[in-house]
């Protein structure tokens, strides 16, 4: 007679019931989210009080503050006619879930749910719930879309492909997902059925690249923000934002935040153990470093999230969290899975690392707290995606069980953060 919990047939009944569940409150609470949760900061105290016109946008936005002309141009109707908004949100999230099934196939609708509830949606308000929403999530649902669309196997009808050039469009007004879509169609020009439409991509998110680069109100922004910020930023070397952008990165990514970081350990370290418990210890032994010798060793140094971050930022604290990536390189290697997807996934992790460490060219590395992070987190969750759709490949009916326990647990957290802000 089989004891173990995990191979016991009511087991896979019950733990089944349990992910329906928890997707199901998944949805809902990610729906609740944008339903419930009330305006603020810019929302309220900049852009409800402006009236498109094409001299706003061009004068008071291109020309003197940002290069986001087509997110931006909506904000001040949705913060004025905030159940627009709510609606539009709550499509883009039933967008969101089409999207991810079209890339994850082989994964249920119930634990594609659960995947959902680990996108950040708990860090949209930081410059209000519009504001965040609109030049964050939404061009990130659509970046998904179109992912989703040029991996389809079968020829794009008109209507999807009008859909994708329209989507690309929008998604490439934000500079960090443009360069997500110029890496990766330039990759899918090279081989893939869908050639054309990788490259009309792949152009459109060349032109936002461009865009974002010689808009004349990023420039002015960039002073403004830096006398306001960071006046030391105007003294520092090409080494100095790299270095301040690779320690920032290490800062939100694997200490400040380090959620995402987290849950991409305990799958991989699950899968190389396939034990629980040490997947318990791993973790237990993690926080017990963040919390110990990297925050001491910052508030020794006196660390302040300012222009003199990158002199006080302590060696030994970088070093520490500098090995948190270097554990997961090694466990993704130590994976059991093929040469293709680990390849796929360690490119991934450098890539949510690079997008975050590219915020270092800005004086507003600190002032915008987690948002720069929120791209590089969705990846994470993508990548966690990828491992569970290639799982059956590296574990076993007893290790399959546990590691949905496994995302459950993590669903349940993220999903209580979500909820605690509405």
């Amino acid at each position: 007679m089989n004891t173990d919990l995990f191979l016991n047939k009511n087991t896979d009944v019950f733990l089944g019931n349990v992910v329906r569940l928890m997707a199901i409150l998944s949805v809902v609470i990610a729906l609740s989210f944008f339903i419930f949760v009330p305006l603020s900061n810019d929302d309220v105290t900049y852009f409800k009080e402006q009236s498109f016109s094409l001299n706003w946008l061009i004068n008071e936005r291109y020309m003197t503050w940002s290069s986001r002309v087509l997110l931006e141009s909506v904000l001040p109707f949705l913060c004025k006619h905030d159940y627009v908004f709510r609606l539009v949100s709550v499509a883009f999230v039933l967008l969101n879930v089409y999207s991810l099934k079209l890339i994850f196939k082989d994964l249920s609708l119930s634990l594609v749910l659960l995947f959902l509830s680990l996108f950040p949606f708990y860090n949209f308000e930081s410059a209000g719930l519009v504001a965040t929403t609109v030049n964050y999530y939404y061009p990130a649902v659509l970046g998904i879309f179109i992912v989703g669309v040029l991996l389809e196997d079968e020829r794009a009808s008109l209507f999807i492909a009008i859909a994708l050039v329209i989507c690309s469009i929008i998604a490439s007004n934000h500079e960090q997902m443009s360069l997500i879509l110029v890496i990766f169609s330039s990759l899918l020009v090279i081989k893939n059925k869908h050639k054309s439409l990788a490259f009309v991509v792949l152009f459109l998110s060349i032109l936002g690249l461009l865009n974002c680069a010689l808009c004349p109100g990023n420039h002015l922004r960039l002073v403004a923000e830096t006398a306001k910020w960071m006046p030391e930023f105007s003294d520092y070397s090409f080494f100095n934002k790299v270095y301040l952008g690779i320690s920032s990165t290490l800062y939100f990514l694997n200490f400040s935040e380090p959620f995402f970081l987290v849950l991409l350990t305990a799958i991989l370290f699950f899968l190389y153990k396939k034990k629980l418990w040490m997947v318990m210890a791993i973790l237990v032994i993690i926080y017990l470093i963040l919390r110990l010798p990297v925050r001491m060793n910052m508030k020794a140094a006196g660390v302040l999230l300012d222009g003199t971050f990158i002199y006080d930022f302590p060696l030994v604290s970088l070093l520490l969290l500098l090995s948190f990536d270097f554990l997961i390189l090694f466990l993704i290697v130590k994976a059991g899975f093929n040469y293709k997807v680990k390849t796929v996934l360690i490119c991934l992790f450098v890539l949510a690392n690079m997008l975050r460490a590219s915020v270092g060219f800005s004086p507003t590395v600190f002032a915008s707290l987690s948002r720069p992070s929120i791209f590089s987190e969705i990846i994470i969750v993508v990548s966690c995606m990828i491992i569970f759709e290639n799982r059956r490949s590296v574990c076993n009916k007893q290790n399959l069980n546990k590691l949905i326990s496994l995302l459950c647990c993590f669903s349940l957290y993220s999903n209580i953060r979500t909820l605690l802000t509405i």
